[in-house]
């Protein structure tokens, strides 16, 4: 099915485009499915069964627009801010070529082979009950992978045997254990794994911590060193491992750590705007050590797409930042968006959340 939408061009001409039905990514990323959606003059109306929305246009992520309505497209590259030229549609611009790449370790990553848990259970040197697998990519290599296993919790509730793989030397090592009954630490810790990776003049080094905390929750903690050319970075990550059970026919290792995304809570309050910003990658809340310097930037657009506020700031030590944005004087809604330098060897992340001021 497709549903048409109108886009209004310069010169008042009205161009129809094809979107895909069923689905509609908003600003923020996140995904609406539905069983139909119309395009409207006052936004996208998405409807599930006998209920219906309407989601504003300026709601509605631009790089959706930008990818399913190629006359949206069109218009973008067609009007340049300075050009003072009108669109002609039937004369495209000339398309650039992107910049080159430089080379980064987390992107010279080659997807590696699905581990199969047969294959684990029937390696591993435990003759015990398994309860749970996991699998992670430590280099760029394809058999730079590692899986762990971990062990039935004990009779007090805490798996205390974890044994460890390694994909390129195929050696399995027994991680030992020691009770950490310290306040705020975790019930039970094993000994940290090393992890060593090199290809060309890229280095990853990472040095893993596991730990069993209150509940039986297992928990990761990692140092990761990156150096390439004389350049030198560490990354600190915490976090929950994504976990296998025995059902899972096979495993498909992640980079450690991967690309970067901003994690940006919004407080709204009377006076202004707090945002609660942290970076992620994948399953880990990760920030950097030094001498890795991490600028911050966030910035507040009204409903027209006017810039009406912006502020700059750097992580903490726990690679946390806390922004306040005071509201303009008659913002009722927009767009925030945080923009994060995450250094040399990752690109820039970014995230933007709706915002929305409620009549006081």
């Amino acid at each position: 099915m497709k549903v048409w939408c109108r886009t209004i061009l310069g010169g008042g001409f009205l161009w129809a485009a094809s979107l895909h039905a069923g689905e509609l990514t908003l600003i923020n990323g996140k995904v609406l499915t539905g069983t139909t959606i119309e395009a409207t003059d006052a936004g996208v109306e998405l409807t599930t069964g006998s209920h219906s929305v309407l989601v504003p246009w300026d709601m509605v992520s631009p790089s959706f627009r930008l990818m399913q309505d190629a006359d949206y497209r069109r218009n973008l590259l067609g009007f340049p801010s300075d050009s003072g030229h009108r669109f002609d549609p039937l004369r495209l611009p000339a398309q650039v070529e992107p910049p080159a790449r430089p080379e980064r370790p987390v992107w010279l990553f080659k997807v590696p082979e699905s581990i199969p848990t047969s294959r684990l259970l029937a390696q591993v040197p435990y003759s015990g009950d398994v309860l749970s697998f996991s699998a992670l990519q430590y280099g760029p290599g394809e058999k730079e992978v590692m899986a762990f296993l971990l062990a039935r919790p004990d009779a007090e509730g805490v798996p205390r045997v974890l044994w460890t793989w390694d994909g390129k030397t195929d050696v399995w090592g027994e991680a030992a254990g020691y009770s950490s009954p310290g306040p705020g630490d975790a019930a039970y810790a094993f000994r940290m794994v090393s992890l060593r990776s090199r290809s060309g003049a890229s280095r990853v080094d990472s040095d893993l911590s596991f730990s069993v905390g209150e509940g039986g929750v297992f928990r990761l903690s990692a140092e990761v060193r990156l150096g390439q050319k004389g350049v030198t970075e560490t990354w600190q990550l915490e976090g929950v491992p994504p976990l296998a059970g025995l059902e899972s026919q096979a495993l498909q290792p992640a980079p450690l750590l991967g690309p970067m995304t901003v994690r940006m809570d919004l407080e709204p309050s009377g006076e202004a705007l707090r945002l609660a910003l942290s970076l992620r990658a994948g399953a880990y809340r990760v920030w950097p050590k030094a001498p890795a310097s991490i600028d911050v930037s966030v910035t507040l657009v009204d409903a027209d797409g006017a810039l009406v506020q912006a502020a700059s700031t750097g992580l903490d030590a726990s690679g946390q930042a806390a922004v306040v944005l005071p509201w303009p004087e008659g913002f009722r809604r927009g767009v925030a968006t945080a923009r994060v330098e995450a250094g040399p060897f990752f690109d820039a992340a970014e995230s933007c959340l709706p915002v929305e001021l409620q009549a006081r």
